[in-house]
């Protein structure tokens, strides 16, 4: 709780001192448009899994209050503000989040230095189904320099921090500290074809193990040609560089990450395709730390109304190569079909997918099986059929009233009953803003 008073304190002040309605921003002439939420809700997870020879069920749910403001520069300003300040008041859990922003418009208009910072803490109340978890506080730092006042293309300078604290570090919560910059060639914020190119560098440092520090090399690209009712595409690339300091606990390893969005525009729909494809290659192999390529993707149809319905249907397609001979390579497929509106009364989403997951289990021998304890390990996956289900909307009840749902579900049925899974999360807010 002692984290909680800080935030208490500022968002008690500078919501009646800036007024719900607007008001002098502190530190600026500039008058600024204040909104203020109140939401309650409930919150629940299951989880079930197998433990030896019986099924698990886990439960962990919370009834949360949540009282949050938000404070912004309106309109043009030379110098425009943004402060978010937010505390969550739960049976279980207590959580803290601030988010503050500030840019430099020297036209009223173009960003050329832009300034975010947040912070975020969590505390477990003893004694509740949490309690084995340590209270955490993050906070991240990101300053950006543009060296296009005018809105075109132009250079950029981005340098950020983070820091992660737990008040009881483990050996999965780890304390960490990390310091970067980057350097990038961009489109114009108009460009109707936006584009990046660059690159960063980054240390991350772990105090309570430093063995596994580590510096971070990346290129990264991204092309972005959007249209509500038009084709599209949106092309994505890093390639990443991660330096251990003692390879002998963690191999140093190269991350190539792209991504592929396009939509063909029909005359009574889109042909859409989303490709997401990842490759780990590691200096030295090992059990825990292994070369592989992660290729996933969705072929569809999309149609409706972009200002009303929309529905979507396609074939999802996933597959993970780990080695000729890994029990961990598989090939994944199902169907996928969803729904969506973004109306003023009614907005969300709701995506369903089915289908069947088939892991390749080597034969008896084809492993090197002194790396692997114990024997069970060449045989430790089994193929299953799942379902995913996705839910979230936002129903606006009336003009300060709604309510927001979100929901998730994802049950595994095994070849080998004993490996059947099940994930489920539901959360129900109701929300008054003002």
């Amino acid at each position: 709780m002692r984290q909680l008073i800080p935030i208490a304190l500022l968002l008690g002040w500078l919501v009646p001192a800036a007024g719900l309605a607007g008001g002098p921003f502190p530190g600026g002439r500039e008058r600024s448009a204040w909104s203020l939420s109140l939401a309650t809700g409930y919150d629940t997870y299951v989880q079930t899994y197998p433990l030896a020879t019986q099924d698990t069920t886990e439960t962990i749910s919370e009834l949360t209050l949540v009282l949050g403001a938000a404070g912004r520069t309106p309109g043009r300003a030379r110098h425009c503000w943004l402060l978010n300040p937010e505390v969550s008041l739960g049976s279980q859990l207590t959580r803290e989040r601030l988010d503050l922003g500030y840019q430099w418009r020297p036209d009223s208009l173009h960003a050329v230095l832009r300034l975010d910072a947040g912070w975020q803490g969590r505390q477990y109340r003893p004694g509740t189904d949490y309690s084995f978890s340590s209270d955490t506080g993050e906070g991240r730092a990101t300053a950006r320099w543009y060296l296009a006042p005018a809105g075109r293309s132009g250079g950029e300078t981005r340098l950020w921090a983070r820091r992660l604290r737990y008040e009881r570090p483990s050996t999965l919560e780890v304390n960490y500290d990390e310091l970067g910059g980057g350097l990038f060639w961009r489109s114009g914020p108009l460009a109707p074809h936006r584009w990046l190119l660059g690159s960063r560098l980054a240390r991350r440092t772990y105090p309570d193990s430093m063995a596994i520090d580590r510096t971070v090399i990346a290129c990264e690209g991204e092309y972005d040609s959007f249209a509500l009712e038009g084709s599209s595409v949106r092309l994505f690339h890093r390639s990443e560089r991660r330096l251990i300091r003692q390879e002998e606990i963690r191999p140093s390893a190269w991350d190539h990450l792209s991504e592929l969005e396009a939509a063909l525009a029909l005359d009574r729909g889109w042909l859409t395709l989303d490709l997401q494809s990842e490759v780990w290659d590691y200096d030295v192999e090992s059990l825990a730390y292994f070369d592989s390529w992660r290729l996933g993707g969705v072929l569809g149809y999309r149609g409706g109304d972009p200002l009303a319905w929309t529905w979507r249907l396609g074939l999802a397609v996933e597959a993970l190569l780990a080695g000729p001979d890994s029990p961990e390579t598989y090939l994944q497929a199902g169907l996928r079909g969803g729904l969506e509106t973004y109306g003023s009364q009614l907005s969300g989403s709701l995506t369903v997918e089915y289908g069947h997951r088939d892991y390749r289990q080597p034969a008896v021998g084809a492993v090197d099986t002194a790396s692997l304890v114990p024997d069970e390990d060449i045989y430790g996956y089994s193929d299953f059929q799942y379902w995913e289900l996705w839910l979230m909307a936002t129903w606006l009840v009336s003009g300060r009233f709604s309510c927001d749902v979100m929901a998730n579900y994802q049950p595994e049925s095994h070849t080998e009953r004993t490996d059947d899974t099940a994930v489920a999360f539901a959360s129900l807010r109701f929300v008054w803003r003002r």
